[in-house]
């Protein structure tokens, strides 16, 4: 599958071995994705040991009945192509609530299948460790009575919140509290928690004291410099790119609003500018983008393989990323932010206070504006047009880029696996 959790766990397997860890993987069998990226594993080490489970996916069943019902009621189904952002072709709001009948996540049809790979796995041969990451928080699950039948140490990592998450919103109250007392036992039963945000360690911490709190370590996202080989040349126009998917909360409507004044007052040229979006979209994203009436200025290319999209990110001029302001902005880092930072270009990043706001701030990687604020927003975007044409092709020094580094994030991963299974570091 492609995708940033992909990538990140991708990026731990390939760079495991030269910290002495061996990786073994248990994945599921021909996951329901419109977002396959095989490139993926072309860069993981030689002869890596993976495991392909069967899982009951509830997501398969709700595509195939959604087809039926309408082509029983003789409608023609429309499919988004490599543009939708749910592999269902629900809209997002109605996919999180569909999502959020099952406890913990619609990948519960995945444990049985993963438990017993897991076990064999572990006693064919000879684990030290237990690492998981979600989502899926199924994940978790399978972890967690992997370590109470075997009590091999187990490092438990949140890539997103769970319970903080903004998206968060459980179908009843009886969801909510057996939401939040599994998230507690998970917390509880680890020896370490990995967290991918301050935000995220800074919840457990709040709702389950400062011993789940000692147990936290953050890894933040990262790019891998062999990712990113020296510089390449920049798009002829001044282009403003969005990598990765767009969806509710996240379509970039005020920054729309902005160059359409921009275009509309002459102050910015139809043949100097182009905004791209490089993934996919949920419909409702997609019809605000369609409703946008900027057709000749806006290119959408759908979803691209991980090495595309580096590529792509590479050749802009600004790159673009968002996050919903309030708790979204608050707590989380947009991860799409760390590969920018490897290919060096200056960042717009559409945010409201918070940890994002903050880094790119304090690294000096971009611009940060509300996500309301269309007027700041025009204002940046002619900062980043009048550089263009003054010929300034704006690459950033971070002087932060380097602990951002996938091998050395790697590291720490490997230096907790030592720790709790008490292994000399080499």
């Amino acid at each position: 599958m492609g995708g940033i959790a992909a990538v990140r766990i991708s990026k731990y397997v390939k760079y495991l071995p030269d910290f002495r860890w061996e990786p073994v993987v248990i994945t599921v069998d021909n996951a329901p994705t419109n977002i396959p990226d095989p490139g993926l594993l072309e860069e993981v080490p030689p002869g890596l040991e993976i495991h392909h489970t069967f899982s009951l996916e509830p997501t398969r069943l709700v595509r195939v009945v959604r087809k039926l019902a309408r082509a029983g009621r003789g409608e023609k189904v429309v499919e988004a192509g490599k543009a939708a952002y749910s592999f269902t072709g629900l809209p997002f709001g109605l996919l999180t609530k569909v999502k959020g009948l099952f406890i913990p996540d619609e990948k519960i049809g995945w444990l049985p299948f993963a438990l017993a790979s897991s076990l064999h796995a572990i006693r064919e041969g000879g684990a030290e460790a237990i690492f998981s990451s979600s989502p899926p928080v199924t994940a978790h699950l399978v972890a967690m009575a992997c370590k109470k039948m075997t009590g091999l140490p187990w490092i438990c990592e949140f890539r997103d919140p769970w319970v903080d998450n903004p998206h968060y919103d459980p179908v009843t109250g009886m969801h909510r509290r057996i939401i939040r007392t599994i998230e507690g036992a998970i917390a509880r039963s680890c020896d370490a928690l990995v967290y991918a945000a301050p935000g995220i360690g800074e919840g457990f911490k709040s709702r389950y004291g400062e011993e789940i709190g000692a147990k936290g370590h953050l890894i933040t996202n990262g790019f891998d410099p062999d990712d990113f080989p020296g510089r390449i040349a920049l798009d002829p126009e001044c282009s403003f790119s969005w990598i990765g998917s767009v969806y509710k909360d996240l379509y970039p409507g005020s920054f729309m609003a902005a160059v359409k004044k921009l275009l509309q007052s002459g102050l910015a040229a139809q043949d100097e500018l182009v905004v791209r979006f490089i993934g996919t979209f949920d419909l409702e994203s997609l019809r605000s983008l369609e409703e946008s009436g900027l057709h000749d200025e806006v290119e959408v290319t759908g979803f691209l393989t991980h090495r595309e999209c580096i590529e792509r990110m590479r050749s802009s001029r600004v790159l673009l990323l968002q996050l919903a302001d309030g708790k979204m902005s608050e707590i989380l880092y947009a991860g799409k932010m760390f590969e920018y930072f490897g290919a060096r270009r200056p960042i717009l990043a559409l945010v409201g206070e918070g940890a994002t706001k903050k880094l790119i701030e304090e690294t000096g990687a971009g611009v940060a504006v509300n996500p309301h604020d269309v007027e700041g927003i025009e204002e940046a975007l002619m900062g980043f047009i009048s550089c263009f044409r003054a010929g300034d092709e704006l690459w950033v020094d971070n002087p932060l880029r380097e602990q951002f580094d996938r091998e050395k994030q790697t590291g720490v991963l490997a230096a907790i696996l030592d720790r709790v299974t008490s292994r000399s570091p080499s």
